[in-house]
This record gives C-alpha cells, structure tokens and sequence, in this order.
C-alpha cells in the first residue's frame, strides 16, 4: 500500500458542490475530524466514504479560507488543544453543517501527547480541497473556537499596516500616461522588476496607483490594492527620478478621483536664490529679514560697512521685505 499523502472529495461532497455551483445553498464547512485509521493503520481514502474509519476528536474549523496564489484551493484548519491527546492521527474529514463527510485524507502519521506522558504540545493540523469553484463554499468560521496561528497573526498585522497612510517608498513616479505593461523607463528611471512604481498621471484616474513593475502586465502593490488600504492622506516617498526625485505623492480624495498628486518637500526653485524655495505647501520660504527698518539685524559682530551690506540685500526701499517674498498689500 502507497504512503502517499493526499485529500479527495467525497461522494457526498461533489454532488454538494455541484448543486451549489448551479444555484443551490452555498456549502457550509464547519467542522473537521481526526481519527488513527483502519485498525491502528493506514488505508487509502475513498470517495464513498461517509465517515472516518476511526474517529477519535472532533471540532470546529479554526479557519477556513482560500489559497492566495490558487483560487480553487479550499483550506481547512484545526488546533488541537494542549488538553486534548492521547491519540495518533492518520486520517483527516472535514463536514458541512448537516453533518456530512465532505473531503477526506490521508495524514502523516502524528501522536498527540498529553501532559501525562511527560510532553505536551498544540497540533495543527491543515487539509487542502481543490474545488472548480471556490464560490460555492462558505467561508465562515466561529470567531470564538479560533486559535490565532502565527501565519495568522502575520496577515492580519500585514493588513492594518496597509490601512495606514505612509506606504514604503516607491523608486519612480510617473509624469505622463504610461502603458502598465513591460520595463520601461520612468522619469530617467529604468526600471527593474519588482521596482515600486508611483503611477499618477493615467487618463482614468482609477488606473493611478502603486503598481509593480514586471516584464508583462503591472499588479498592484499589495499594501494598496483595496478601497481600504488607499486613504485620503495617503502619502509616499519617491527615491529617483528627474523630476519626482526626492519628492513625496499625496492622494487627494477618496471617492471617484483616484489620482495621486505630488507634494514638494521644502525644495528651493531655481533663480529665488537665498530668499527662494518652497515648503510643503508651495509658498515661497521667507528669509531672516528686518523687523524695524532698512537695517538688517546682526548679531555675529560683524563691521557696521558688512551690516549695511547685508542690509542692501535683504531690504527694500524702506525696508522690512526680503526678495523672493509677495507682499500683500
């Protein structure tokens, strides 16, 4: 007899799946059963099975989703307490709320201590169902039988990081339309693949982002691939580039604008010299300047010819203004 390791649908199980798929009540996993096989030994499921060969505990599922990178890939999953042993599993089933026996498999041989035979520990115990359509089948367990897994925990603590509004910086952020496709170049950035890309400038806004770039067609960065993880303060830095270089982007809004918009960060634009530059704003930085009259105040000891100087340059007739600085009436 083979010692292969595997999980086959049921009979029993099919023939749900296949009603629900056509329009019938979505199938609803419950619960999974561990058993020590066919007399203390291993067997080869069936899919006539309607039950284990030897069940020896039984409990609600800890959690039940699908595979990330296969859609049609149903996984199950049970802890198996500390007080709950004595017991060697070789046969795994998992049931639909009414009971019956919907997947079944054929598990690595693995003995559940108690405290009583001088170790204890916790079993996890994960079966995977390839099902033509992951639709049909209820994703739903009891909040208050779960265990947290630290697989778990990690996903869970990955999604609220993404709700934030700082996300990691991208390399590169666009300043024109681009095709969402292939490596190309950005703002002089020549991309590599898995650079972080800032992409704002797309005819339709809900095409704007941060996106991945690959040799084919762009994902979207999983940090804001949802409704959720893209908030109206969003805010990402820019490493490189020509023009966004060393610049942050800020999405403006939530609801049918979706594009993203750049912020300066306090760079000082040409030709404003000292009394130039911008902050996060967008208004001209104002220098250090007279708050009396012509004379420009120094504190560093330096000549009454120097102050004069310095005053001749950051004073206008009259006095009190620096260049570089609007003055409103």
């Amino acid at each position: 007899m083979s010692n292969d390791f595997f999980t086959l649908l049921t009979a029993v199980g099919k023939n749900k799946l296949a009603a629900a798929a056509t329009g019938g009540a979505p199938l609803k996993l419950t619960h999974m059963a561990v058993g020590d096989g066919d007399n203390g030994g291993y067997y080869t499921p069936s899919e006539a099975q309607a039950a284990l060969k030897h069940e020896v505990w039984r409990a609600p599922l800890n959690n039940l989703s699908t595979d990330p990178q296969n859609p049609n890939w149903i996984i199950a999953e049970l802890v198996i307490p500390d007080e709950v042993g004595g017991f060697t599993i070789r046969e795994v089933g998992v049931f639909d709320a009414a009971g019956a026996l919907i997947a079944v498999g054929k598990f690595p041989e693995s003995y559940k201590p108690v405290l009583a035979d001088g170790a204890n520990k916790q079993l996890y115990v994960r079966l995977i169902m390839e099902v033509s359509n992951a639709a049909a089948v209820t994703l739903q367990v009891d909040p208050s039988v779960v265990l947290a897994t630290r697989a778990t925990v990690d996903q869970r603590i990955a999604e609220e990081l993404a709700k934030l509004d700082g996300k990691p910086s991208v390399r590169a952020a666009t300043t024109a339309a681009i095709a969402l496709a292939g490596l190309q170049t950005v703002d002089g950035v020549a991309l590599q693949a898995g650079d972080r890309v800032l992409v704002k400038n797309q005819a339709n806004g809900a095409d704007n982002g941060i996106y991945i770039a690959s040799a084919g067609n762009w994902g979207r960065s999983v940090d804001a691939n949802a409704s959720m993880e893209v908030t109206p303060g969003l805010f990402v830095a820019v490493e490189q580039g020509r023009l966004q270089g060393r610049r942050a982007g800020r999405r403006a809004g939530l609801g049918r604008r979706q594009g993203l918009e750049r912020q300066g960060r306090g760079r000082r634009h040409p030709g404003q010299g000292h009394g130039g530059g911008t902050g996060a704003g967008g208004h001209p930085r104002r220098p250090a300047e007279s708050q009396g009259g012509g004379a420009q105040r120094d504190e560093s000891g330096c000549s009454p010819d120097r102050r004069r100087q310095r005053a001749g340059r950051f004073a206008g007739a009259g006095g009190g203004r620096a260049a570089g600085w609007r003055h409103s009436g």
